[in-house]
Formats: C-alpha cells, sequence, structure tokens
C-alpha cells in the first residue's frame, strides 16, 4: 500500500510539474515531462496510442523555431 501511494505521489508531482511548466511557458520542462511519461506508458498494453500521440507531440515541437 505504501508503494502505491509513493508511486502516486510521484506522478502527481509529474502532473504538477507539467501544468506549471504549461502556464509559464517552460516548453524543456514540458518536453521532459513528454519524454518521462511516454517511457512510463510504453510498457502498458492498454495504452500504446498514448506514446504515439506524446511521441508526434515531441516531434513537432523539435521543428518550432526558438
Amino acid at each position: 500500500m505504501l508503494k502505491n501511494q509513493l508511486y502516486q505521489n510521484c506522478n502527481s508531482l509529474f502532473y504538477i510539474a507539467f501544468i506549471s511548466a504549461i502556464k509559464q511557458g517552460d516548453i524543456g520542462c514540458i518536453v521532459n515531462v513528454l519524454c518521462l511519461w511516454m517511457v512510463m506508458m510504453q510498457s502498458t498494453a492498454t495504452m500504446p496510442k498514448y506514446t504515439d500521440a506524446i511521441f508526434e507531440s515531441l516531434a513537432q515541437v523539435n521543428t518550432y523555431e526558438p
């Protein structure tokens, strides 16, 4: 039970960091969180399309001008 709560806390902190980065416009932090989420979701057989969507979003971010 403690292990599950620790995982929940970790995932919640990633989400809070992601929302905060969006509000501040911090693209670097957004890319970092999306990379972590892409790896975390890649192993689950029930959510393969989320990984593909994150990968496509990251590919589009890399084409933006600085």
